[in-house]
């Protein structure tokens, strides 16, 4: 319709322009001709009319039109407006479904006095089932707070314990090693193997031993060896205690070696006498030991005696040694030691004198080596074997 109505007005325009040239034409004509002038008029009226007429159709038309485009932009906010509202009613009927939902599910949850009551008494029947747990729970909190601390003490008795193991497991392994350089405490470690060996006892360094296990059995340390003289007995205190002399020779273990071979063990002693017609004596005690040096080394065991010789050393069972330098014997009025000339077990003075000085025949000197006066002796070995306590 807008474009009709488009191309009516270019019709109209154009009209008008014909008439203008037209009147123009005429008035010019009119101007010149006064005369004609009411047969111009008549003449312009007759032309003018039909698009006066026309021009006042588009006039109303295009009123109506502008009535109509009114009308449809009343509508249109109408429709909006309309739109507006229904989306409106739509949230206010989905607010008032759920108001109703709730309703309904509010009436249907309802319940009666009695089971309100019941509620009330299961309520209360649960405060105190919470009271009484709150006092559990808190003597279940006193109780773990002990035990923890029972724990804790536990914890460092355990540490301790764990520092004592350790410290234990520290000496253990030490020792082990110091067992296994550990060197045996007599010769019987070595079997049938005689000559020298190293062994070591409590209280003192590891020291060098002559073993014999030929003369009586295997096991045997030899403490004394008299062979060719080739060492004197007349030593002072010091040397006896320490010991003197060569194991191919003429040697004196020492009397500290002897009391730490003899206290740590049970021992038996084995004395081995060859005299210079060739005959071999013996004597052997079951048991032998001497004490320590505060008690001036005396020979405080000395057991049953078998041999084939007299027993001539039992009567200095019980006494001190003695030296030129520290007289312990039971001579009041002297020195067994500075007049025997010799370090020995003397009791006042001797029955048996095995540190006399060597002779290289028999003699009936009783400043001889022999054991039962007056049969000198040529080889002589003093020996001891560790035994069972039993």
């Amino acid at each position: 319709m807008r474009i009709s109505i488009f191309y009516k007005s270019i019709i109209l325009i154009l009209a008008i322009n014909v008439l203008n040239a037209t009147a123009s034409q005429e008035d010019i004509s009119c101007k010149v001709n006064r005369e004609l002038e009411q047969q111009c008029g008549s003449y312009t009226y007759v032309v003018v009319k039909p698009f006066l007429d026309y021009i006042k159709q588009i006039n109303d038309e295009i009123n109506q039109n502008k009535i109509k485009d009114r009308e449809i932009n009343d509508l249109k906010e109408k429709l909006i407006q309309q739109n507006s509202n229904v989306a409106i009613n739509n949230v206010l009927k989905a607010q008032i479904d759920f108001q109703q939902t709730t309703i309904n599910r509010l009436t249907t949850s309802a319940i009666s006095t009695d089971q309100c009551d019941q509620i009330k008494k299961e309520l209360i029947d649960k405060d105190e089932m919470i009271a009484e747990l709150r006092v559990k729970a808190k003597t279940d909190t006193d109780n773990l707070r002990a035990t923890q601390l029972q724990l804790e003490e536990n914890l460092i008795k355990l540490a301790k314990q764990k520092t004592d193991l350790q410290l234990c497991q520290k000496e253990v392994e030490k020792f082990s090693k110091t067992e296994k350089n550990q060197k045996p405490n007599s010769c019987n470690a070595f079997g049938d193997s005689s000559g020298i060996h190293q062994i070591q006892v409590p209280g003192i360094d590891s020291f060098d031993v002559l073993c014999d296990n030929q003369t009586a059995g295997p096991g045997w340390i030899v403490i004394e060896q008299r062979l060719n003289g080739g060492e004197s007995f007349n030593r002072d205190w010091a040397t006896f205690r320490k010991g003197f002399g060569s194991h191919d020779g003429d040697f004196f273990l020492g009397l500290e070696k002897i009391h730490r071979l003899t206290n740590n063990q049970y021992n038996e002693l084995y004395i081995y006498m060859e005299r210079f017609d060739g005959r071999i004596d013996y004597a052997r005690y079951d048991r032998f030991g001497i004490s320590n040096e505060n008690d001036k080394y005396r020979i405080n065991i000395l057991g049953e005696f078998s041999g084939n010789v007299e027993d001539k050393l039992r009567s200095h069972a019980y006494m001190m040694f003695s030296t030129s330098d520290s007289d312990n014997d039971a001579w009041a009025e002297g020195s067994c030691a500075h007049y025997r000339e010799a370090g020995w077990w003397y009791e006042s003075c001797v029955t048996s004198f095995l540190h006399g000085a060597y002779y290289n025949r028999a003699t009936d000197s009783y400043s001889s080596i022999y054991f039962n006066y007056p049969h000198t002796i040529k080889k002589l070995k003093i020996m001891i074997r560790p035994i069972s306590k039993n």
